[in-house]
């Protein structure tokens, strides 16, 4: 899998990964990511626990259900078929379980800080719907406070510690490797439902409002007088600013949120200490397949690839942006709160 990523070997990105988008989409990039992803987690001197389960209930997922969940649907085409499913009651308590189970998971994490990141892989164990977790944990980390939960859809049988990366890979994101295999799809949460959690208009918010207007004096002002220093009015803004934060965070149903995405059948990737994502920089040829700039050949018609005129992504860009599905929840926590 190596051979698809080239290490540059000079100018400003020296260093960094490189991936030719004309001949890579995001499937065949991401199994490679979530490696480097692991490498920095051990070189930040976390450590990998997989808790291989078994199911723990005896919900059968209908056959129409099971279906439904393996198509293959595109979020930006497919709303209408999505929305317009109906799930069994068997799914829905399904969903409700998982829910419990993984905001258990979740509490400890957010509240003890001793979970990096949190991975759920799903499967299903002799037709019934399973999960295996993955920790990225620090130090502090006491693996048998997650052995006395008392979880609905699982019971852990086992736990592997990973420090060759390369097994971790080939087993519990084996999915990764072929995303058209991938029995549970069940990712969308569609803009109605997120909207549901803000039951306010953002726009009419007045710390929005006073933030903005005093963006814009500062604007006029710094315009109209470029030799003054200003910076008092940038602590009025971040003071401004960190007030209409504070408010969307007050208003914001962030529990709905969490069940909107904690129910979901699907791979969950959740991100809680932000160095796990300091070497998730790479680079493509986007912008010179695209024409954002100018692309030079060589003298074969090839595409010679301008190392200085990149396109930047991230892990999270490939999850948030990629057009190619894959089917997961990725979610950096640090960035949505910790009610």
């Amino acid at each position: 899998m190596n051979n698809i990523c080239k290490i540059i070997s000079e100018g400003r990105y020296k260093g960094k990964r490189f991936y030719d988008e004309s001949l890579y989409d995001g499937a065949a990039l991401l199994p490679l990511e979530i490696n480097f992803y692991f490498k920095n987690a051990l070189n930040n001197n976390y450590k990998i626990f997989v808790l291989n389960c078994s199911c723990n209930h005896n919900i059968l997922i209908p056959q129409n259900d099971l279906i439904f969940l393996e198509k293959m649907l595109d979020c930006n085409e497919d709303t209408e078929i999505y929305t317009n499913h109906n799930f069994s009651d068997e799914v829905i308590k399904i969903k409700e379980f998982q829910y419990f189970d993984i905001k258990q998971l979740y509490n400890i994490a957010i509240k003890k800080n001793q979970i990096g990141s949190l991975f759920i892989n799903p499967f299903l164990e002799k037709n019934f719907y399973c999960f295996n977790v993955c920790l990225v944990v620090n130090k502090d980390f006491d693996l048998n406070e997650i052995l006395n939960f008392k979880f609905n859809l699982i019971k852990v049988t086992s736990i592997n510690e990973y420090k060759n990366i390369d097994n971790l890979i080939s087993t519990f994101f084996k999915n990764l490797y072929n995303l058209d295999y991938t029995k549970f799809k069940d990712y969308f949460v569609t803009w109605e439902e997120l909207k549901q959690t803000r039951p306010y208009d953002e726009l009419e918010l007045q710390e929005r409002k006073n933030y903005n207007n005093y963006c814009r004096n500062y604007l006029d002002f710094t315009q109209n007088n470029p030799h003054i220093n200003v910076d008092y009015m940038e602590k009025e803004l971040d003071i401004l600013e960190k007030k209409w934060f504070d408010k969307e965070e007050e208003l914001w149903d962030v529990e709905l949120y969490k069940k909107l995405h904690f129910k979901k059948l699907c791979m969950h990737f959740y991100i809680f200490h932000e160095i796990l994502l300091s070497d998730s920089i790479f680079f493509t040829n986007f912008l010179q397949i695209m024409g954002g700039v100018k692309a030079n050949f060589d003298e074969y018609g090839g595409l010679k690839i301008d190392e200085n005129e990149l396109q930047s992504y991230s892990l999270e860009d490939m999850f948030n942006n990629d057009p190619y599905q894959l089917f997961t929840i990725f979610i950096p926590v640090f960035q949505w709160g910790k009610k």
